[in-house]
């Protein structure tokens, strides 16, 4: 079987995101988060990337689209608290800033990591990748 990249841009982003993955590592690393949470962040992006380079090869056997159904919701819910903990315990917390800040940089995030959600998204619960 032959893969194609379908998807040039989000093969793109695909890459560049890899490479931010590692950046977000190792930020949690020098926050010296627990042990178990960077653990399970390497897992959540490895996950992630795995599944933006399926999207950009348009490949989505059955299995995929099953297994993709229990990890989407996973994905979401481990960038919430990626947040909360980074905003509570990261070294650049903002703890003397208002809550307009914290808004206004949660937005940012989620509108630069929108392709994240939106390819593992259809992975899980698009009939086809028809755009």
């Amino acid at each position: 079987m032959k893969l194609l990249i379908k998807k040039k841009g989000m093969f793109v982003y695909s890459v560049v995101f890899f490479l931010l993955s590692i950046l977000f590592i190792s930020n949690d690393i020098s926050n010296n988060y627990w042990w178990y949470y960077i653990t399970w962040m390497i897992i959540i992006y490895f996950v992630i990337n795995f599944g933006n380079f399926l999207y950009s090869f348009k490949y989505r056997p059955r299995i995929i689209k099953e297994i993709w159904k229990v990890i989407f919701p996973i994905i979401v819910i481990s960038f919430v608290i990626s947040m909360i903990i980074d905003e509570k315990y990261g070294k650049n917390s903002s703890k003397d800033d208002n809550l307009i800040v914290y808004i206004i940089t949660a937005i940012l995030v989620i509108a630069i990591l929108s392709p994240v959600f939106i390819a593992n998204f259809r992975l899980a619960y698009r009939k086809d990748f028809t755009d």
